[in-house]
């Protein structure tokens, strides 16, 4: 141990870390609440502090780091791994919820990797118990993800006293009565428990169970895991919290990192008001702030500040610049669309060498019209959404199947092919969707309606029918390894979603259609949902480090298009 003591204060020149990141990496016992905003050096912190907790005689092995993310962990591993030399063994375990848990499951229970179900096996369970109640007749990847996402949901449902529900509605879950979604779950759950299966939520619940009901096993996992270390904090769920509260009960050690103006993923059961209520959970709690933005300059940093600060449930900050360039950020009206995107094309035409741009969409439906404008112009970029991937799974698919068929081959049921080969691409999609039900399926799953959303914009860029069954089979010609890249390493722009865009950074960003409906999305209801789309929006905006430029339309096919009511608030 005595080997690294001196490496602490080496490192901290090294990495000229500020008062802020210093404070937080030499905390040692206790409960902290780290809050860190875009740009701070979270992982920086992070990794600093496990190497600090050891210069202080903390055991590495009584170290724990959670991650939501297999990527996020090994990253964050392979960064303390080059710190502290890569040959040096530093038993510090760096893992998910998931995989730290599964791994103690299988330490303390009979259960073991053959008793986890594939991704495979559970879209057929899901699929089996979909068709038997009459919601699918057809395997619809995309309406089994849905009903997937919505167990998951439910699953990871843990309420608090004198709350109803501590999910958000969103997908599936908004579209069908509780007690439809509670039947699928059941059935879901059974089926599973008949073939000696378990899925990734039931570790979760595994694992509470066996810290509920075996103290003798949760004091074993509690002289374990003295130090517990826990990153992205704002999208953890109640599950989850009340797993890591009774292990870190004991001690008392626990060091959380997050950004509730982040979080994001409410629609996948991530429950942001937990941070919020850090120091109700934890009373003699101490909130620790990062507050240098090391990524943006200062006019995005104010400007995306002035947007977020609208919320009402967070936490008051102060971000600060630490860059002395002012940076470039533009809001720009245009009369439509075509005006819109070739002030995009602009953009991209001219920019520097060198200069990574991203085109950040509320949806992927948003994105396509903007790809096929610059596939028209001849323009490279990065849009693995478009046909390159959708054409060959989900709704996609299975509608230009039908087509297919009614086209060439005369053989779909309940369809006139004399009249579908005669129809515009537009109207003979229409009358497919209609006539085989894919209209009434859109009606319960948002991933078969923005399917059939990217199909319509698709329809109108061809003039018959065979041309478009063409393209699609030339779609479902190309192998994946042709088109799946890493984003990271494009020489060109790239479009990707709001969501997608979390943890990246580019020289320039590019938000087009801030408008309402786009952004914030038609489908908000309550005003929780409405911070969350302001905080979508703040996170899209922070992605940038140099320039910032935000554009809407007044009209859409010739009619008025009403602009986002957070137009105003980063004016």
């Amino acid at each position: 141990m005595s080997n690294y003591l001196s490496l602490m204060g080496g490192f901290m020149k090294k990495y000229n870390l500020d008062e802020y990141q210093k404070k937080a990496i030499d905390v040692k016992d206790g409960a902290y609440l780290c809050i860190a905003g875009p740009g701070s050096g979270k992982t920086t912190v992070i990794t600093h502090r496990v190497l600090s907790l050891i210069n202080k005689g903390v055991s590495p092995d009584n170290i724990l780091v959670i991650t939501f993310t297999k990527k996020a962990a090994v990253s964050m591993e392979y960064r303390f791994k080059n710190m502290i030399g890569l040959d040096t063994c530093m038993p510090v375990t760096f893992g998910t919820f998931h995989s730290v848990f599964f791994k103690l499951i299988r330490m303390y229970t009979k259960i073991n990797v053959d008793n986890l179900a594939s991704d495979k096996e559970r879209m057929n369970i899901c699929f089996e118990i979909l068709k038997k109640i009459g919601y699918l007749q057809k395997y619809d990847k995309d309406a089994i993800n849905d009903a997937l996402n919505m167990i998951s949901v439910l699953k990871n449902d843990v309420k608090r006293e004198g709350e109803q529900n501590g999910y958000e509605k969103n997908g599936m879950l908004a579209m069908v009565s509780s007690e439809y979604a509670t039947k699928i779950l059941c059935m879901y759950n059974a089926c599973l428990k008949e073939k000696g299966l378990i899925d990734y939520e039931d570790i979760l619940i595994i694992m509470r169970e066996i810290c509920v009901n075996n103290p003798d096993i949760l004091e074993k996992i509690q002289e374990k895991y003295k130090y517990i270390m826990v990153d992205e904090f704002q999208d953890i769920n109640e599950l989850q919290m009340d797993i890591v509260n009774r292990i870190v009960s004991k001690y008392g050690n626990i060091f959380a990192v997050g950004d509730e103006d982040q979080a994001i993923y409410g629609f996948r059961g991530a429950r942001s008001d937990i941070m919020l209520r850090f120091k109700e959970i934890y009373t003699d709690s101490t909130i620790l702030n990062l507050k240098n933005n090391y990524r943006s300059d200062s006019s995005i940093i104010d400007t995306s500040n002035k947007l977020i600060t609208n919320n009402k449930k967070r936490y008051k900050k102060e971000i600060l610049g630490v860059s002395n360039i002012d940076g470039a950020f533009a809001v720009k009206m245009y009369l439509n669309a075509n005006d819109e995107y070739a002030f995009i094309r602009n953009l991209i035409v001219n920019r520097k060498k060198g200069e990574s741009i991203a085109i950040l969409i509320r949806k992927n439906i948003d994105g396509v019209v903007i790809s096929n404008y610059l596939d028209r112009l001849g323009i490279k970029h990065d849009f693995d959404m478009i046909g390159h991937t959708m054409y060959k799974t989900g709704i996609l698919f299975e509608v230009m199947k039908d087509i297919k068929e009614a086209v060439r081959s005369n053989k779909l049921y309940n369809v006139d092919s004399r009249i579908i080969g005669k129809l515009k691409p537009p109207r003979a999609l229409e009358y497919i969707l209609n006539a085989k039900g894919y209209n009434l399926r859109a009606k319960t799953s948002v991933m078969v309606a923005d399917g059939i959303d990217i199909l319509r914009e698709d329809s109108r860029k061809f003039k018959t029918i065979n041309e478009w069954i063409d393209y699609s089979e030339g779609i479902l010609s190309i192998g994946d390894e042709e088109k799946i890249r890493d984003v990271s390493l494009e020489p060109y722009p790239v479009i990707l979603t709001m969501h997608a865009s979390k943890g990246l950074e580019f020289d320039t960003v590019i938000i087009p259609m801030l408008n309402e409906g786009i952004i914030p999305n038609r489908r908000i209801v309550t005003n929780d949902d409405m911070e969350e789309e302001r905080r979508l929006l703040y996170v899209a905006m922070t992605r940038a480090k140099h320039n910032l430029y935000i554009t809407a339309r007044k009209s859409e096919d010739g009619k008025s298009f009403e602009i986002s009511r957070f137009y105003n608030e980063i004016i």
